[in-house]
């Protein structure tokens, strides 16, 4: 194992051994709840109460595609540099790969083995190129938010902040068809869900299934990565000031011995 799985081993261990405190952690952090909520509860209460068939089966004026499309929306694909198409042209991209993903909707991440990881990951390879939902080149975020929302039990959302962060992982928007960073995550993803024990973690809000729970926890440890970066930051700042005439050898001492234990507690995963 070289370095780089090294690595990706720890991050994915990370998660799965501190899911319950992350979890716990996201809840009491209490993450937003405006119109993204609300659309997010709607899916998922269409998928439960329907089959994909069901729900994909006007080309036309789809109902379903409308809700992924304005959940979308309010989950930030149209603004900034995201650009996303529009509605008739979504839609149709959509109805496309239709047969593509309702072939996948047998299957959870929590489920497969390793028989039948490499079948799962062929057919989202196949899906994934056919899927562009954007008119900027970027697809990994857009791919997988619609991919969560139509396979909610299989895919994790994927944002750049946290998910691309926290793996390394970078699309190359010259080469966006490229399946490999977003394959990459959704292995992650499954190597996580092999080692977590999720029934307790499940509700009716924003932790519906083991993808999002899994989502949810990296976007609370990336949290308190950026405390622990920014205290380390307002440490340097009020240390070097001008103003506070200690000896530099002595300012040196104290800011390593505050960063050790800022380190300490912020990478501590508590109950």
């Amino acid at each position: 194992m070289d370095d780089k799985e090294k690595l990706n081993q720890f991050l994915i261990n990370e998660i799965a051994d501190n899911i319950s405190v992350l979890i716990k952690g996201f809840n009491e952090w209490g993450y937003r709840k405006k119109l993204d909520y609300y659309f997010y509860r709607l899916i998922i209460q269409k998928k439960r109460e329907f089959t994909l068939k069901e729900l994909l089966k006007d080309n036309m004026n789809n109902e379903f595609i409308v809700l992924i499309y304005s959940t979308l929306i309010s989950w930030d694909m149209a603004i900034r540099n995201a650009k996303i198409k529009n509605y008739k042209e979504f839609e149709k991209e959509l109805i496309s790969q239709r047969d593509n993903i309702i072939n996948l909707s047998e299957f959870k991440l929590n489920e497969l083995t390793e028989d039948n990881i490499e079948i799962v990951k062929s057919k989202l390879r196949i899906l994934y190129k056919g899927l562009k939902l954007m008119e900027t080149n970027p697809r990994i975020v857009s791919n997988s938010k619609t991919l969560h929302f139509l396979l909610p039990e299989l895919i994790i959302p994927i944002d750049s902040r946290n998910t691309m962060r926290y793996f390394s992982v970078y699309e190359n928007p010259k080469n966006s068809e490229n399946p490999a960073p977003f394959l990459k995550i959704f292995e992650n993803s499954w190597k996580i869900a092999q080692k977590i024990k999720s029934e307790d973690l499940i509700d009716d809000k924003w932790n519906p299934t083991i993808p999002k729970i899994i989502d949810n926890a990296i976007i609370y440890c990336m949290l308190r990565k950026e405390y622990q970066h920014n205290y380390i930051k307002d440490l340097k700042e009020k240390l070097h000031k001008e103003k506070f005439s200690v000896p530099s050898k002595l300012v040196v001492k104290l800011q390593q011995e505050l960063e050790k234990i800022i380190l300490e507690e912020q990478n501590t995963f508590k109950t």
